[in-house]
């Protein structure tokens, strides 16, 4: 773990369709409060909090409040990554999360900004697993990424997609709403899996995750059994299903977290993951939509330390 040092706040104004805007003048001086002294950083867009978390480490940064949603935590891990790439020491990362999903905040028992203010005040750091996933992007070049939460192909891409495209005045409700649309649309493609170099799957699938974490799509508990620190990914397939059981019998399984019983998906952990589709599918990484498969996944044990509640599990 680092030092202290300075602490930064990587603020995304435009998470939650403006709302964490909104929000941070009564927070701001309610992190004062709590004899918080802060460097404030705001983003204008697209990869702005990732430039700003690589200048913020290389600059001897001790802690990083990211205040927005997973998309914004994503960005902020990839700048830590990019600038600890010559081996200096990653800061703390400390959620506040005002933006519309907070997946990863919902797994650590951060979920409001009450909850992230006594997180700072009485948490603890610990070390989080660094999941890599290599793919290809809208070019048709290969890239590569880190996340901490969770990656998914198909139908996750799909309903974000209409997510962005529709109203979110619903709130949770929105991901639920875009979920559907995008089951009504639902299309498969033939997939091939190896987990750990060893075949999983083939067949049809058009939902498709890799979770360090349970939750996405602002709380569908998708890889339900997830730990972010178990040196595991969790991977679920869904094979042949029709759109009625998608939306009256998966959904809302995957919601509670109980359709990893259900004959048709397929479920397995490992620290390293395959897949390859025909057509390609969408890769969605912690909430944004960055390319297609094929994807190829490495698990970086305890690789960046992120501040949890005291009852944190």
């Amino acid at each position: 773990m680092r030092a202290p040092g300075p602490t930064w706040v990587i603020l995304n104004p435009a998470a939650g369709q403006g709302r964490a805007e909104r929000a941070w003048p009564d927070l701001a001086p309610r992190l004062r409060a709590l004899g918080v002294a802060f460097t404030q950083a705001v983003t204008c867009g697209p990869g702005d909090a990732t430039a700003l978390a690589r200048e913020a480490t290389a600059g001897g940064a001790g802690r990083i409040i990211v205040a927005g949603g997973d998309g914004t935590l994503n960005e902020v891990i990839n700048g830590c990554v990019q600038a600890g790439a010559a081996g200096g020491p990653l800061p703390t990362l400390a959620l506040l999360p005002i933006g519309t999903g907070a997946d990863f905040a919902r797994r650590l028992g951060i979920t409001s900004p009450a909850s992230a203010l006594r997180a700072l005040q009485r948490g603890r750091p610990r070390a989080i697993d660094l999941g890599r996933v290599a793919y290809r992007d809208e070019a048709g070049r290969e890239a590569e990424r880190a996340f901490i939460n969770v990656a998914d192909f198909g139908l996750g891409p799909d309903a974000s997609a209409a997510l962005a495209r529709g109203p979110r005045r619903l709130g949770q409700g929105a991901y639920l709403v875009a979920a559907l649309r995008a089951i009504a649309d639902y299309r498969q493609a033939l997939v091939r899996l190896t987990v750990d170099d060893h075949p999983f799957y083939a067949g049809a699938s058009g939902i498709l995750a890799v979770g360090n974490s349970p939750y996405f799509g602002g709380g569908m508990a998708i890889a339900p059994k997830a730990r972010p620190d178990d040196g595991l990914l969790d991977v679920v397939v869904l094979g042949a299903a029709d759109r009625r059981t998608l939306a009256g019998t998966l959904l809302p399984r995957v919601y509670a977290g109980t359709h990893l019983r259900h004959p048709a998906v397929h479920f397995a952990r490992g620290s390293t993951v395959t897949i390859e589709a025909d057509p390609p599918l969408p890769l969605e990484v912690d909430g944004e939509i960055v390319g297609t498969t094929p994807a190829r996944f490495a698990l970086h044990p305890r690789q960046i330390p992120v501040l949890r509640p005291d009852d944190g599990k």
